[in-house]
């Protein structure tokens, strides 16, 4: 972007606000989220109907694939020690430095979409994922596998992170939300899933085979993708004289806003109150002796809520944004925020009957899916421009409170301090609102 109103090209550097600026203007003209009398049926959105169906599921289910590589291998734990010859230390830190990688790796892959291809990072992240899952199950040591893992933790980020980035670009701000609903149940359900399916595969196949299954998974997911998603990016062929600092750092800075500061904390504090609470569930659990598979079935209520959860909220922060505007989008949020830590404090004293604790696990799940679509999609409202930049400081935010839900929250539940660990999330949740 060279020229300067007068159509003369500028030797001065331009800014990344300039940039920014200047896109604004371009995009005025198009969308509807910035000029209200521009109809949905506007070029922008008009040429992705018919075809943002099958593009939203290539996306969720790319996301999907992701979510499951979180949890996945860990039935199979104890063969993973044994064939490795090493400790469970070791193995967990294939889950724990994956977890953490997935909220920081985003960093990256949003802001680079945002400005070059969204097309060109779906493709690279699944084909990455799919390299790197083969060589996980070809693993010779634990320190290859961890190695391995951190690999595939670069590809996976960005399943988790251009997908929102893609429904913004396809889908107008009417019906976005409702969309936004559906691929944000990927990363809610996928952790829950993942030990069901990996405990039938390690049963039968051994552990290798589940990161083989991965790789067909996203094996089929490119090559879908290949033939069906095409470049989504509404602004070809701009080009920008920013630095790939200021480029890269741009979802850390989107955290000096107060507004964003907030959803992402009350966002973050739901998703690590829930993977501690799905962390904990066996140990509650363990009391009635249930064998491993029926300890999988008892996710399934958790795994529901979630799916319900993020299509009414979606549905609902449509509606509310027709009704009350931008605003009323975080509405359902709200309700989802201000319900789901006493659904947490439940779970945490509900030992007896065993259907109250399943029961407040299922709830838990509703209200946690609930909040998200109205959290996404008024955050990409907020920076249209930069839809994947925003979700990659989502992702930041949940996944570096979740990575520390994991480490202390099995160390506080050990001192029999239950009251600590969920009334400091209710009491944190509390001031946020």
């Amino acid at each position: 972007m060279g020229e300067s109103e007068g159509g003369e090209d500028r030797d001065e550097e331009i800014t990344l606000d300039e940039d920014e600026a200047l896109l604004e203007e371009r995009k005025a003209r198009t969308d509807p989220a910035v000029d209200p009398t521009v109809t949905p049926g506007d070029e922008k959105y008009k040429r992705w109907e018919g075809k943002r169906g099958r593009i939203l599921m290539i996306v969720t289910a790319a996301g999907l694939c992701s979510a499951l590589s979180t949890s996945i291998f860990l039935p199979a734990v104890p063969a993973i020690m044994r064939d490795l010859n090493t400790n469970e230390f070791m193995v967990s830190l294939t889950v724990s430095v994956f977890f953490l990688l997935l909220g920081t790796l985003p960093m990256g892959w949003g802001p680079l979409s945002d400005r070059y291809s969204r097309r060109k990072a779906v493709l690279g992240g699944v084909l990455i994922h799919c390299v790197t899952s083969i060589l996980c199950g070809f693993s010779w040591s634990i320190e290859s596998l961890i190695a391995f893992r951190v690999l595939q933790a670069l590809g996976g980020s960005s399943l988790l992170v251009l997908g929102a980035g893609t429904v913004s670009d396809i889908y107008p701000p009417e019906i976005r939300g409702d969309a936004l609903g559906i691929y944000t149940m990927a990363p809610s359900v996928g952790p829950v899933i993942g030990p069901v399916i990996g405990g039938v595969i390690a049963e039968y196949l051994g552990w290798k085979a589940i990161f083989f299954t991965l790789s067909i998974v996203s094996f089929t997911i490119f090559v879908v993708a290949f033939f069906v998603i095409p470049e989504t990016l509404y602004y070809p062929g701009v080009t920008y004289s920013t630095s790939l600092f200021q480029v890269m750092t741009q979802p850390l800075r989107f955290l000096g806003n107060p507004i964003v500061l907030a959803l992402c904390l009350c966002n973050a504090l739901c998703h690590a109150t829930s993977i501690t609470m799905l962390l904990l569930y066996p140990t509650l659990l363990e009391r009635y002796g249930f064998s491993t598979l029926i300890l999988g079935i008892c996710y399934i209520p958790f795994g529901v809520g979630a799916v319900s959860g993020a299509k009414i909220g979606g549905v609902l922060c449509d509606k509310f944004n027709s009704l009350f505007g931008r605003g009323g989008r975080l509405l359902t949020s709200q309700y989802g925020v201000t319900i789901f830590p006493l659904c947490a404090l439940l779970f945490g004293y509900a030992v007896y009957p065993l259907w109250i604790l399943i029961l407040s696990l299922g709830i838990s799940g509703f209200f946690f899916s609930l909040q998200r679509p109205g959290v996404y999609a008024f955050l990409i409202e907020m920076f249209p421009n930069q839809s994947s930049s925003i979700s990659a400081t989502l992702l930041f935010v949940q996944y570096l409170l979740g990575f520390i839900g994991l480490t202390l929250g099995p160390l506080i539940w050990n001192t029999n301090e239950r009251r600590v660990l969920f009334f400091g999330t209710a009491g944190a949740l509390a001031f946020l609102l």
